[in-house]
């Protein structure tokens, strides 16, 4: 008998059960993979969503509107329109109620729901798996949650059929790799598991990632196939994700200073209030003597007079505390108003600062830290001063989370000037300064020392994306240990572009 008939019987048996077992083994980790993979994306979209309801009817609370319909139905709009223009691919979102009606879709908004939908789903609420059913003869897998204070349950929807179109497609290029194999030997055999099975070991490694909260994870793509295609699409989605996280924790960091401001702002105006108060219960108190000598015919000319100088300066006292209080108002409204807003619009430098500064007095109360504004006189500048109070807002709060840790005392320095149609902004403290290697990092999204204390690692990383993107300059950091830190932010001077 030959060598090559030999090889054929004694070989051939043992590589096509291995070429079998390969396979097997990755059409099954195909699968696991990216069902895997769309789970937590499907799972991760309705916890950026149920995160983002929560937010609006947070926001409606902490200023008691939830029970106003006007208010509510605008919350509701802001959170159809964030659904609407958050894209999965193969699936939708909807929304409904537990009389089984339905609240939005984003596919066709005028589907009817199937009878028994809310039972089935409430049946299935404490479900950790997918849910699958069939409608209009197609098999369906779903995520969702139930929001109690609206009484709505929120479902990410995918079609089986296009999530798994890909795996198929992989499941036929394992079966002509194997029979590959089978002409090849063994090597091509190793050759083509190892170039099916290390892509999949780095979208699982990704997905994992992602798992755990690390956003910023990606996948190389290294191959221009499905499997290449799987992996940017991964790229794509994660940096979506990433890119929905940023903007929802944004947002929230930007709502949860407003409600500080409202707090501050309610502290400051007791004071003025109270002396109009006051104030006004004395003038009451005079008139009433007055009246009562007139018309007992015992009314003076010293006592008119008397009365006439009280109400003169009372007026005066009056006048002043309502410009106090108008002033701590407007101060308020426009940081707030620029917080949320990106409009541009003429400000004086020096001004503003001192309106952020005064802003953010609750966070510096009772403490020996203190802020000096030493921006230049009559600097004025056509710019975007929501942008530059968020910088300025994140930037502060920084030097008392991290610049001021373990120390009781400091100073913070802001110096803005003009030059050579230029602006450039010196935000300096003194406080513990930031090591070589965290300076490396610092303006990196979810980059943070401060973990386990709550830090959300996006400070830096939103003050870098506005002055890049929206500004249109540069920012730099310089700093050492125990010598502070120094960030010097240089933007174009739009005044004569304006």
């Amino acid at each position: 008998m030959k060598f090559r008939q030999q090889l054929q019987l004694n070989i051939m048996p043992i590589l096509l059960f291995a070429v079998l077992l390969v396979t097997s083994t990755v059409i099954y980790t195909s699968n696991l993979s990216i069902r895997a993979l769309q789970e937590d994306i499907m799972r991760y979209r309705l916890e950026v969503l149920y995160e983002y309801i929560s937010t609006e009817y947070e926001t409606l609370e902490r200023v008691n509107l939830q029970d106003t319909k006007l208010y509510v139905n605008e919350a509701k709009d802001r959170i159809f329109n964030f659904i609407q223009n958050t894209e999965i691919k193969g699936g939708y979102f909807l929304i409904m109620n537990t009389d089984n009606s339905l609240v939005f879709h984003t596919a066709d908004p005028g589907i009817v729901m199937p009878k028994q939908s809310s039972a089935f789903l409430s049946a299935n609420e404490n479900t950790d798996v997918f849910l699958q059913y069939t409608f209009d003869e197609r098999d369906y897998l779903a995520v969702f949650d139930y929001y109690e204070n609206w009484d709505w349950y929120i479902m990410v929807v995918a079609d089986r059929d296009i999530i798994f179109n890909n795996v198929n497609r992989a499941v036929n290029l394992a079966l002509v790799a194997g029979v590959c194999a089978l002409v090849i030997a063994g090597y091509s055999l190793q050759i083509i598991s190892k170039s099916i099975s290390k892509p999949l070991e780095a979208l699982t490694k990704g997905t994992m990632n992602m798992k755990d909260g690390d956003y910023s994870s990606r996948v190389p793509v290294e191959r221009n196939d499905e499997i290449g295609d799987l992996a940017g699409a991964f790229n794509d989605m994660a940096e979506e994700i990433e890119d929905n996280f940023i903007q929802i924790r944004a947002k929230s960091e930007s709502l949860s200073l407003l409600a500080s401001f409202a707090a501050g702002m309610a502290h400051d105006l007791k004071t003025p209030i109270g002396n109009s108060t006051t104030v006004i219960s004395f003038m009451d108190a005079e008139l009433a003597k007055l009246q009562h000598a007139y018309k007992n015919d015992q009314l003076k000319k010293e006592s008119l007079n008397a009365y006439l100088k009280e109400v003169e300066e009372s007026i005066d006292i009056l006048n002043k505390n309502n410009a106090h209080a108008s002033e701590l108002v407007t101060g308020y409204k426009t940081v707030s108003v620029d917080q949320l807003n990106r409009e541009r619009r003429w400000i004086d430098l020096k001004a503003y600062v001192d309106e952020v500064i005064y802003t953010l007095r609750p966070k510096f109360k009772n403490t020996n830290f203190k802020v000096v504004n030493l921006v230049e006189e009559n600097i004025a500048t056509w710019t975007y001063p929501g942008a530059l109070s968020q910088i300025l807002t994140n930037l502060l709060v920084n030097s008392l989370v991290h610049g001021f840790d373990g120390q009781d005392r400091g100073e913070i320095s802001i110096a803005i000037s003009k030059n050579e149609g230029l602006i450039e902004m010196v935000y300096t403290d003194d406080g513990v300064g930031i090591s070589d290697e965290n300076l490396q990092n610092i303006y990196n999204a979810f980059f943070t020392t401060k973990h386990d204390q709550g830090g959300s690692g996006l400070g830096m990383h939103i003050i870098y994306n506005l002055v890049k993107s929206l500004l249109n300059g540069t920012v730099e950091c310089e700093s050492e240990l125990g010598e502070g830190v120094k960030f010097t932010i240089v933007f174009p001077d739009e005044t004569f572009n304006s």
